[in-house]
């Protein structure tokens, strides 16, 4: 298994790719953001010689009208044969229940030091993020 970047795999295929549309928390119609470059979203796409996995933002993604370039592929993968599953669908499959993953998790804002124990919340998963870093902290629960 390869796991990289879009810029990574420029020129490459594989056999199965999973392309990941994450928006930011602030999207905007700018064409220098990430989803709004066609380039960028080519190589995301057409590097897969048997399946391609596109995880996108659903409808209710707030300013999600300004992903242009995203909604264009989601329009033409609507024309082809496709499956259309939810997140909480998958949670479903996973967890055993649709909001797991909401119930089970304390996200918090990222601190400059982060010294780590036995989490005091009730939550199994602790996420902390700023602009540039992630910390996910898994108790035994």
């Amino acid at each position: 298994m390869q796991i990289g970047t879009i810029h990574g795999f420029q020129g490459d295929e594989c056999d199965i790719i999973i392309s990941l549309f994450n928006p930011p928390p602030t999207i905007s119609s700018s064409p220098d953001m990430f989803l709004n470059k066609q380039n960028i979203l080519n190589v995301s796409i057409s590097r897969s010689r048997d399946y391609l996995f596109v995880l996108m933002p659903d409808d209710e993604t707030e300013n999600l009208f300004y992903l242009k370039k995203v909604k264009q592929i989601e329009n033409l993968i609507k024309e082809s044969e496709h499956s259309d599953i939810h997140s909480h669908e998958i949670e479903k499959n996973i967890f055993g229940k649709k909001d797991y993953l909401e119930d089970n998790s304390f996200p918090t804002s990222h601190q400059s030091v982060n010294v780590y124990s036995e989490p005091k919340n009730e939550k199994k998963y602790e996420i902390r993020c700023e602009e540039t870093a992630i910390d996910v902290q898994v108790s035994k629960k």
